[in-house]
């Protein structure tokens, strides 16, 4: 009589299944780097599994950060890598920015983006829904932070020449109008550092539950009580 358990704890069952995943991871790091189209499929396939053992096998992190594909707003469609994302940002660049959400289309439409847009900042599209607990376990790559742009009052600076006339965008009179108006319905109505063409936009508290993750625990079933977002109006907005 013998116990599945038994079996699956045995110390040759735990040498083989280390040997088994370091030659896969191996044999998927060749494939990356010397065929890249062929990676591709294979991310296609089993990128969203990949993401999953980066949340739960901490034993194997850093090769499954070399491991990750990212689409994007620079990318037109194709994957790129954190070491890419790394090697293409432009000088002043402190970050690495992404947005979480439900599809592709759907984030990159997203008014979030406009002040990486604006800065030539690459974003990475997060579309799995594996993605929320991702950037949990991945917090920076090479001492860059990951950032997203729809949590926290995200500051890219202007260009010199791009800096607004502060005396032109002072918004105070119509952000107290704001608040006084929504009241409970919103947790403040500030001034946007992020827009540069929508009116508006509503964002989520610096290291709080994003809204993709409520749409995603409540899809679930989970009970996740809804919590109060920030609205954010454009100074330069007619």
């Amino acid at each position: 009589n013998v116990s599945r358990e038994m079996l699956q704890e045995h110390n040759t069952l735990n040498a083989i299944r280390r040997q088994l995943t370091r030659k896969v991871l191996k044999q998927l790091a060749d494939i990356a780097s010397e065929r890249p189209d062929d990676y591709t499929k294979v991310w296609d396939n089993f990128g969203a599994v990949l993401k999953e053992g980066l949340h739960t096998d901490g034993s194997h992190h850093d090769e499954l950060m070399g491991l990750l594909r990212f689409r994007s707003t620079n990318s037109d469609g194709k994957l790129i890598s954190l070491a890419d994302y790394v090697a293409g940002m432009p000088e002043g660049q402190d970050a690495i920015y992404y947005i979480t959400g439900e599809s592709q289309e759907a984030v990159a439409r997203s008014p979030h983006l406009e002040a990486c847009l604006a800065r030539g900042y690459q974003v990475l599209f997060l579309t799995d829904p594996i993605d929320e607990w991702v950037v949990q376990d991945l917090p920076k790559y090479k001492d860059k932070p990951l950032r997203s742009v729809t949590q926290g009052d995200l500051d890219i600076p202007e260009k010199p020449e791009d800096k607004p006339d502060d005396s032109k965008t002072d918004i105070g009179p119509a952000l107290a109008v704001g608040r006084a108006l929504l009241g409970e319905k919103v947790k403040d109505v500030r001034a946007s550092k992020r827009l540069r063409e929508s009116a508006s936009c509503l964002v989520d508290d610096e290291g709080g539950l994003s809204r993709n993750m409520e749409r995603i625990l409540k899809a679930a079933r989970q009970n996740v009580p809804t919590r109060q977002r920030i609205l954010e109006l454009n100074p330069e907005h007619p």
